[in-house]
């Protein structure tokens, strides 16, 4: 997941639900490999040259567990905290680590928890995004951080230990955050809802000419204005045409000629597109004919 190419030909990567994290050399030897973390999705390099990655602490030797709670009315319900962790590139070591539960709670904000319609996995961190360069919305070394499950990025600056702000809007299910420019952030949309949608009532249906429609959405890629708190949207007609949609994973990457690489996850394709359409679009091929192999945050080198 998301392997981390480093200087001297050496790759960071981790198999997503395994005791490890490995480093490697380019003949595959094993540097170092951290097993105190699970990590999860993204990996990404800071201003310092430090890693920063999405992680579960790993007590107890699982890779999921609840080791946090809180009650409704009295009822107990138990869930799945996430961590954002600093590691050591030369020698995988931890030199920090962060609670999301906390983080929450320490900004008076634990009531987020209901922005999820999954009690047990109200946070699902899905990427970490260090500001490599200070500007006037942001400092080196601030994380801005994607959550599934609560719709929401955060700004978070672990030098104060602070969350900087909340941001929601016109996104659900978002992947993949990244930080365009002093003032831009890009981040994938999934467009979805947390759990799978369903009629569960037999309730009967009025005449398709009577009944309101609200349209067929897709994924697609939405940009925020961190000056003025405004959205846009990256030629969603190209997502409409295609039928570009991922109902989890997936993210997007702006190329240097300005077009956008889109990882469509739950399908294992891969896109590139501009505003006159698709330049690309495949899969990687499997050796038993008739599949293809499963992308999982794929990483772009240029």
């Amino acid at each position: 997941m998301h392997p981390l190419l480093l200087s001297e030909n050496r790759i960071v990567y981790s198999m997503n639900g395994l005791p490890h994290i490995r480093c490697i050399d380019s003949a595959g030897v094993v540097l170092w490999k951290n097993e105190q973390f699970e990590h999860h999705h993204a990996f990404n390099l800071d201003h310092l040259g430090q890693i920063w990655a999405c992680t579960y602490d790993r007590q107890e030797g699982q890779f999921l567990k609840y080791d946090g709670h809180f009650k409704l009315n009295g009822k107990r319900f138990d869930f799945v905290d996430n961590e954002v962790t600093c590691f050591d590139p030369t020698t995988g070591d931890a030199l920090y680590s962060k609670s999301m539960a906390q983080m929450f709670a320490e900004a008076g904000l634990q009531h987020l928890v209901f922005r999820s319609d999954k009690a047990d996995d109200p946070y699902h961190l899905n990427d970490v995004e260090p500001a490599l360069f200070s500007g006037a919305h942001f400092e080196a070394g601030d994380l801005f951080l994607s959550f599934r499950s609560l719709s929401a990025i955060v700004q978070f600056r672990p030098s104060e230990d602070r969350i900087i702000r909340v941001i929601t809007g016109p996104f659900y299910a978002p992947h993949d955050v990244d930080i365009l420019d002093a003032n831009t952030l890009a981040l994938f949309n999934n467009h979805s809802h947390i759990k799978s949608a369903s009629n569960k009532k037999d309730w009967p249906l009025v005449t398709d000419s009577s009944r309101i429609d609200l349209g067929n959405f897709h994924s697609g890629i939405t940009l925020y204005d961190l000056g003025t708190s405004s959205f846009s949207s990256v030629w969603p007609e190209v997502f409409t045409d295609q039928n570009l949609f991922t109902y989890t994973e997936g993210l997007s990457e702006r190329l240097p000629d300005g077009s956008w690489f889109v990882e469509e996850q739950n399908e294992g394709v891969l896109w590139v597109i501009d505003s006159t359409g698709v330049r690309y679009r495949d899969v990687l091929t499997s050796q038993h004919p008739g599949h293809h192999h499963l992308s999982n945050w794929t990483r772009i080198l240029h």
